[in-house]
């Protein structure tokens, strides 16, 4: 049993949210709640945390660094939830392009290039 998310924003979503899963919370709940659904146990589930780059070319405050507030959310929920990481590739400043294969737990990533 395997899963993958891909939320765009940390923290909650407000009432009434239209697209709660872009929020970090809601999409986190979410797949812990479906992969138990499915029958995954605590005890044997391991994290890989992938993504949280800082696109965007112009400077921006730290408290707008969305890419290292989702990359914290990601382990801070693990790390609660007793969810071991056996993997990551967090950070940067180029998108990156995921292929994960539930059946295995393999995931490979390609980092993008920006073009000009």
């Amino acid at each position: 049993i395997g899963g993958i998310n891909h939320y765009l924003l940390p923290g909650d979503p407000r009432d009434g949210e239209k697209e709660p899963l872009r929020w970090a919370s809601a999409s986190i709940e979410k797949l812990f709640n479906d992969v138990s659904a499915l029958g995954a146990r605590r005890a044997t589930l391991c994290a890989k945390v992938f993504g949280g780059a800082q696109i965007s070319t112009r400077p921006v405050p730290a408290n707008f660094c969305i890419g290292e507030r989702n990359i914290e959310v990601a382990i801070d929920a693990l790390h609660q939830r007793q969810i071991p990481i056996r993997g990551n590739n967090v950070g940067g400043n180029t998108g990156m392009k995921l292929v994960f294969e539930t059946h295995t737990g393999i995931a490979w990533v390609k980092n993008l290039t920006r073009s000009a």
